[in-house]
C-alpha cells in the first residue's frame, strides 16, 4: 500500500510539473468519454431499448406493396383492421453527413 501512495505522489508531482500536458490530456479525456457517452445513449434508444409493447415477438410489417403509402392509406388500414391488434406507422427518411455521397435510407424513430 505505501508503495501506491508513492507512486500516487510522484504521478501527480510530474502532472503538476507539465501543467499545459495536463489540461491537453485531461479535456482529451473528458471529451472521448461524453462523446462515448452521447453514442451509447443514441444506440441503447434505437437498437437496445425493447419495444413498448406487450409481445415485441409478434411485431410483424405490413406495407401496401408500393414504395410509398399516403397518411390517409395508413388510416384506411387502421380503420379497417380486423385481423391485427393494432398498427403504427412509421417514416423512411433519406440521410446523409456526407455532401458528396447518395445517402443511404435510414429509419429514424420518433
Amino acid at each position: 500500500m505505501d508503495q501506491v501512495v508513492r507512486d500516487l505522489r510522484y504521478a501527480v508531482r510530474l502532472l503538476m510539473r507539465n501543467r499545459g500536458f495536463t489540461i491537453v490530456a485531461a479535456l482529451s479525456i473528458g471529451l472521448g468519454i461524453g462523446a462515448n457517452v452521447s453514442i451509447f445513449r443514441f444506440a441503447n434508444a434505437l437498437l437496445f431499448r425493447p419495444l413498448p409493447v406487450a409481445d415485441p415477438g409478434q411485431v410483424v410489417d405490413v406495407f401496401a406493396g408500393s414504395e410509398t403509402t399516403s397518411y390517409l392509406d395508413y388510416l384506411r388500414y387502421r380503420d379497417e383492421n380486423n385481423v391485427l391488434s393494432g398498427l403504427a406507422a412509421h417514416h423512411m427518411v433519406s440521410l446523409s453527413l456526407m455532401s458528396d455521397r447518395r445517402p443511404e435510407r435510414t429509419l429514424v424513430r420518433s
